[in-house]
């Protein structure tokens, strides 16, 4: 779906997607799904494989796919708007719309507005099959200033849904660490750093333990599209190689330290510079170069590794569409929850067998592997906030210094894996550099933390 309607560079709403322009031309009848549903494959009395590119799966739940291929394939599409104030306080839109239908003209849809607890439904305009133009609607005045406008047709079922923010979105701004250095310890094994915001009261939690040091990510293109053993699962990069540490430094300031760190560790060679002030915020800047063999890959960034324990992720300003059914793995804001597999619940090995009740009675997004539940893991896409928080008081905040950012998080081994990836799948060559720039706040209220960092796992280099 994602390459069929479009992608990073050609986005599936961009008028030039594949999609759209076999809709424009007079040479397509039309496409065909390949798999509506999960397949299993049997050779004699063995199972061999799991097929999981249906849009729902065995058990006739809707994926993340059945919406994707519900909005890509609408006969309701929104080109463009353009709103302007009227005097009463409301809102005049102007809505470009194409009509994809063969014989229903859109008056015969009705077309309902929602913000907060506001709800405004309407007929559609007039507008032929297989036409487009532009309709004017106003809006009373709201404090909200996105709307969603979902169009339902003449059985009572759901279209397609939109979403429309009334004003511009602003670009994230990083909080300068400038409230004071933090204090710092460091020996051959570990750094210990001090936060401090107020002395009276706190979390509850004293100590947040890091994994190690920030460190370079990348994850590879070829995955296993089918669960066979014989195939691997995506690489990910440097993997665990051993990172060799050229220089690891920090300079405090009256209004901060920082950590700087030259590393060469797998196939990447560079560093990072970590700004910290004791109230917790940070600025962390990272540049690699890459040093190894062409490889196309899907992901790269930093990853931050925790402890596993209970607690949840949260993110806002996200999502590639602009309107998600509630609780969809790829809506822009949310929740949701980190645990491991229960003997009742659903969990899954690598020829897709499945483990649990006979019939799952919960929804898609609820499934549980040993990564987590598939909300968690799923990847949150051009997310200008997120925020990852313990159960027992402290957490870390990621704020990126593009919207175009993804958050990812996922289990493994007793750790959590909390990662901020920027590019988009794309060959990844000899020279290419792998950089970025994130704040990344440690959350803990009031009191005091120490954030620990475990450094055994750097070998200096003479």
């Amino acid at each position: 779906i994602y390459r069929f309607g479009g992608n990073d560079t050609n986005p599936h709403w961009e008028t030039n997607a594949l999609w759209h322009r076999m809709v424009r031309s007079d040479r397509w009848l039309g496409v065909a799904i390949w798999g509506g549903i999960d397949e299993t494959f049997v050779i004699g009395e063995d199972r061999v494989g799991y097929g999981q590119w249906g849009i729902i799966d065995g058990w006739r739940r809707k994926k993340p796919e059945w919406w994707l291929t519900k909005k890509l394939f609408s006969p309701v599409w929104l080109n463009g708007y353009n709103g302007d104030a009227l005097p009463n306080g409301g809102r005049s839109l102007t809505l470009e719309l194409e009509n994809r239908y063969s014989f229903t003209d859109l008056n015969e849809l009705r077309f309902v507005w929602s913000a907060g607890n506001q709800r405004i439904e309407m007929d559609g305009p007039s507008m032929a099959p297989a036409s487009s133009g532009k309709w004017t609607v106003e809006l009373p005045s709201v404090l909200e200033s996105h709307w969603t406008l979902e169009c339902i047709g003449s059985d009572g079922v759901s279209v397609v849904s939109y979403g429309l923010d009334l004003e511009e979105n602003r670009q994230p701004e990083l909080a300068s660490p400038d409230r004071g250095a933090p204090e710092v310890r460091q020996n051959k094994e570990r750094i210990g750093i001090k936060l401090e915001v107020d002395p009276v009261g706190g979390t509850g939690q004293s100590t947040l333990n890091l994994s190690g040091l920030p460190e370079v990510f990348v994850t590879q293109a070829e995955g296993k599209m089918i669960f066979v053993p014989t195939r691997p699962a995506y690489e990910e990069l440097p993997g665990t190689a051993t990172r060799y540490v050229e220089t690891l430094t920090t300079e405090n300031s009256e209004q901060n330290t920082t950590l700087t760190l030259r590393e060469r560790v797998g196939e990447f060679e560079g560093g990072l510079s970590w700004v910290i002030d004791r109230a917790g915020r940070t600025i962390l800047e990272y540049d690699y170069t890459y040093t190894g063999s062409k490889r196309d890959v899907r992901e790269t960034g930093i990853c931050l590794k925790l402890p596993a324990e209970a607690g949840g992720i949260s993110w806002s300003g996200g999502g590639n569409w602009d309107a998600y059914p509630e609780g969809h793995i790829g809506r822009g804001t949310g929740t949701a929850r980190f645990e491991l597999p229960k003997p009742e619940q659903t969990r899954w090995d690598h020829l897709g067998t499945y483990y649990g009740p006979a019939v799952p009675t919960w929804v898609w997004e609820q499934d549980i592997n040993d990564f987590g539940p598939a909300d968690f893991r799923a990847t949150k896409f051009n997310v200008e906030h997120a925020e990852w928080r313990s159960d027992r008081g402290a957490g870390v905040a990621f704020t990126p210094a593009s919207g175009t950012n993804r958050i990812r998080a996922f289990h493994r081994d007793g750790e959590l894996f909390l990662i901020v990836s920027q590019d988009a799948p794309r060959p990844l060559n000899p020279g290419d550099r792998v950089s970025g720039r994130v704040g990344i706040d440690f959350v803990f209220g009031k009191g005091a933390l120490i954030i620990d960092i475990p450094t055994e796992n750097l070998e200096s280099v003479e």
